[in-house]
C-alpha cells in the first residue's frame, strides 16, 4: 500500500468522513451542515481529534481518539479510540492495522496509561482483530438509552411495550476495520476502570499487559520518558466470557 497520512480532519474533508460513517450506520448520518458545526465545537476541546488517513491523496479512513484527563489514577490520562472506519476498498490492505498503530503513538505521546475501545459483543471477526493488535478483553461496558431515569421508564412503560427502543445514534451493520461486518451501535461508552490497590508501588500497577503484542504496535505504543510503562491496551466487552471465545 502507498505511504499513508494520519492527520487531523479539515473541514473538506467531512464529506468523505461522512460518507465512511454511511457504510457504518447503513446510510443514516449527520447532514453536512451538522458536522460542519460539529468539527468547529470539537476545536474547543482540550483533547478530541477526528482524525483521516490518507493514501495518495484520497481519504481513505477515519478515527475518533479522545484524551481524557484523569484526577483518579494518579492524574495519568486516558485514551478513548471510537468510529474506526476503512473505506470498503481497502479493507484487507493493512490501513486498519496501521490506522491503530497511530492511535497508540498518539495515546503514548500523550502519556496515556491505556488506549481503550467497546465492540459489539457478537462482532466476533472485529475482537479477533483487535487482539491481533495486542488489546485484551477488560471488564465489562454497560449501555442505556433514553430515558436515562427509572422516573421517566416508568411512565412510559406501557408506550414501549411491544416496540423496540431507537437507539439514539444510530444502529447498523459496521463494516469492521478490515474484514467483514457485524452489528455495533456507534459511539458506545467504555466501562469504568475497577478500584486501584489500596497501596500500590506504581500508578500502572495490578495492569497486565497483552502478550500478543507486535513489535511494531509495540514501539508505536512506547511511552515518553519519565513515564514509566507503556499503555495499557484493553477492551471493554459487554458480555461475560464463553467457553467458545475466552477473550474477544
Amino acid at each position: 500500500m502507498p505511504d499513508l497520512t494520519v492527520r487531523l480532519a479539515q473541514k473538506p474533508d467531512l464529506p468523505v468522513v461522512l460518507g465512511l460513517y454511511a457504510e457504518l450506520n447503513d446510510g443514516r448520518v449527520a447532514t453536512l451542515e451538522q458536522a460542519e458545526a460539529l468539527l468547529a465545537r470539537l476545536g474547543s476541546y482540550p483533547d478530541y481529534g477526528l482524525y483521516v488517513a490518507e493514501a495518495e491523496g484520497r481519504v481513505v479512513g477515519t478515527f475518533c481518539l479522545v484524551i481524557l484527563d484523569n484526577i483518579a489514577h494518579w492524574g495519568t490520562p486516558s485514551a478513548l479510540v471510537e468510529s474506526v472506519v476503512v473505506t470498503s476498498a481497502e479493507r484487507g490492505t493493512g490501513l486498519g492495522r496501521r490506522m491503530m498503530r497511530e492511535a497508540g503513538r498518539l495515546a503514548a505521546e500523550k502519556g496515556c496509561y491505556k488506549l481503550a475501545l467497546t465492540s459489539n459483543v457478537d462482532a466476533k471477526p472485529a475482537h479477533r482483530f483487535y487482539e491481533s493488535l495486542g488489546f485484551e478483553r477488560y471488564g465489562y461496558s454497560f449501555r442505556l438509552d433514553p430515558p436515562f431515569t427509572a422516573d421517566e421508564r416508568l411512565s412510559r412503560e406501557g408506550e414501549a411495550a411491544g416496540s423496540s427502543s431507537p437507539r439514539g445514534r444510530g444502529e447498523g451493520r459496521v463494516p469492521l476495520v478490515g474484514d467483514t461486518a457485524s452489528p455495533q451501535g456507534e459511539g458506545e461508552g467504555v466501562s469504568p476502570e475497577e478500584a486501584p490497590p489500596a497501596s500500590p508501588p506504581h500508578p500502572r500497577s495490578g495492569f497486565a499487559f497483552a502478550s500478543s503484542v507486535g513489535d511494531e504496535v509495540a514501539g508505536a505504543l512506547s511511552p515518553p520518558a519519565g513515564r514509566g510503562e507503556g499503555p495499557r491496551l484493553s477492551m471493554a466487552s459487554n458480555s461475560p466470557e464463553s467457553d467458545e471465545e475466552t477473550t474477544a
